[in-house]
């Protein structure tokens, strides 16, 4: 092969090549973008650790921890632990819209370098479904099917960002209520604990999968509401990605306040229709409010039209067949909510009976919310005895849950345990983070203070030490003929990180002082 010399210089590339940057975690991709069951951000930081094989409180602790609180602000680093990125019942938030959600998105963006992360989340849709409240659930949901068939196909375990919202009762595509109770332990899952594994309970290990809860099913015509709200809910979440701008809540009142002039008249005729007060329609309208993801549901349903729509101020032609069989009727399907007229009670009473004797002692809502219901005074009206056992049964089990705490916390004070535990450690002993930095933070500081006091002077222990062992190694090379230098003892040393230590390097200067190999050591 012949080189024309001529044009040898452009065989040569003198530009520096583009090396894209690299995450520091894996740039994980997350399961199921833009369709309906997109995994949830607490699934994702589940699978994250499981990625690193590293525990998901490591995670949080190492990584994800110092980006929220730097080291450069008056917060104690020594203090991290789980509960910085939320409260156990707090963490189903990090699903959501809120501050929470926001600033766990941006610390994994910078570790993981990905930026569609916020589609995990409901932020997208933040500023046209209200408040946070009411949004995410505070306990896990599941569809055991679901999970049972990707087990069967070697698919990945996950968790759809659609479980984790409150107004989603049913899968869309099992047509089978979402289970809230592991089939085993019959016990409630938090969204995101320090021992999750996807698929399985966090209590008792148990499979998740296949196992259906024995529990009164709903009516045809609620499973198919439920069903209903669910496909709407999927919609809206898989647009989210293709969306060009985030919406704003202008939009969306402009689009109520259209609605409610062309079709309805007037705002109270409006309200009637939806079974809300004359000033909350007038506050969408006219004020700075907007409606709760569970309303903007109701409406589009009183409209006709799809979620997705009424969410993006599209306005479409309603079928006012449909609104004014509404009308006539004046009653909204409203969701989770039982009809008292035509409700079998009895089931919710033998199930009041029920809770009495499980332990631990259950609230009332979560009874109620067993049944698929939110709580309403109805509940609590029509059995006051049962509920009020109920509810002396649990303050006097949460009392003696305290008080447990607290002796746990003042024993392991008192203990001449060696080396003293860490408040993670006592905590896992404890079994309640939460618990104990809410009731207890006297307790829990002075824990901190005497592991902390412990971890001082057992560094100082360890670097007079690492002194000694440089000071013997340096006077064996002496005796040798080899001058003690950082190269030379850390050859002999096998180590050579114990050196970067200032403690220790002023060690090694002033045995080379005495040894006259230096003019001075200071």
């Amino acid at each position: 092969m012949r080189i024309n010399l001529n044009t040898i210089d452009e065989l040569w590339d003198l530009e520096k090549p583009v090396i894209s940057p690299r995450s520091r975690l894996f740039s994980l991709e997350p399961i199921g973008l833009g369709t309906p069951y997109v995994e949830s951000l607490t699934s994702y930081i589940v699978r994250l650790a499981e990625t690193h094989g590293t525990t998901i409180s490591k995670l949080v602790i190492s990584e994800i921890v110092p980006i929220l609180r730097p080291e450069n602000t008056s917060y104690n680093t020594n203090f991290y632990n789980f509960s910085s990125i939320g409260s156990s019942t707090a963490r189903g938030a990090l699903n959501g819209t809120g501050l929470m959600a926001i600033n766990l998105i941006q610390a994994l963006q910078k570790l993981t370098l990905r930026s569609d992360l916020c589609f995990l989340t409901m932020l997208p849709w933040a500023e046209v479904i209200g408040s946070q409240k009411g949004l995410s659930r505070h306990i896990k949901a599941w569809c055991p099917i679901c999970y049972e068939e990707w087990h069967e196909k070697g698919q990945v375990i996950y968790e759809p960002l659609m479980w984790t919202l409150d107004v989603v009762k049913a899968c869309p595509h099992h047509h089978q209520r979402l289970q809230t109770q592991c089939p085993h332990c019959h016990k409630q899952l938090l969204p995101l604990e320090e021992k999750t594994r996807l698929g399985y309970c966090s209590k008792c290990r148990g499979w998740l999968g296949s196992c259906l809860e024995t529990k009164q099913e709903p009516s045809q015509d609620e499973l198919n509401w439920q069903l209903w709200v669910a496909d709407s809910i999927g919609e809206v979440i898989a647009t989210a990605p293709s969306l060009e701008y985030f919406l704003n809540q202008e939009d969306l009142q402009m689009t109520i306040r259209r609605y409610v002039s062309q079709i309805f008249g007037s705002c109270k005729d409006f309200a009637a229709l939806i079974g809300k007060s004359d000033t909350i329609v007038y506050e969408w309208v006219w004020g700075d409010k907007i409606p709760q993801l569970i309303t903007s549901v109701q409406i589009s349903h009183v409209l006709g039209i799809s979620l997705l729509d009424f969410l993006m101020g599209e306005i479409v032609c309603v079928n006012r067949a449909w609104i004014a069989k509404q009308r006539q009727s004046q009653k909204l399907q409203k969701l989770y909510l039982p009809h008292t007229q035509n409700f079998d009670w009895e089931p919710f009473r033998q199930a009041l009976i029920t809770a009495l004797e499980e332990y631990p002692p259950l609230r009332m809502t979560e009874v109620i919310k067993r049944f698929g219901f939110i709580p309403t005074t109805s509940f609590y009206t029509r059995f006051p005895e049962l509920t009020k056992a109920l509810k002396e049964r649990y303050l006097d089990y949460q009392k003696a849950e305290r008080e447990q705490i607290k002796s746990d916390l003042i024993d392991i004070l008192l203990a001449d345990e060696y080396p003293p535990p860490s408040l993670e450690d006592v905590a896992r002993r404890v079994g309640s983070e939460y618990k104990m930095n809410k009731y207890f933070p006297d307790l829990c500081r002075k824990i901190l203070d005497k592991y902390l006091a412990y971890r001082k002077a057992h560094k100082l222990e360890l670097s007079e030490k690492r002194c000694q062992q440089i000071r013997q190694i340096a006077l064996e090379l002496y005796s040798t003929g080899i001058e003690p230098t950082n190269h030379t003892v850390s050859k002999r040393l096998g180590k050579t990180g114990i050196l970067k230590n200032k403690n220790v390097q002023a060690a090694l200067r002033k045995v080379r002082f005495e040894l006259g190999y230096e003019k001075s050591y200071t």
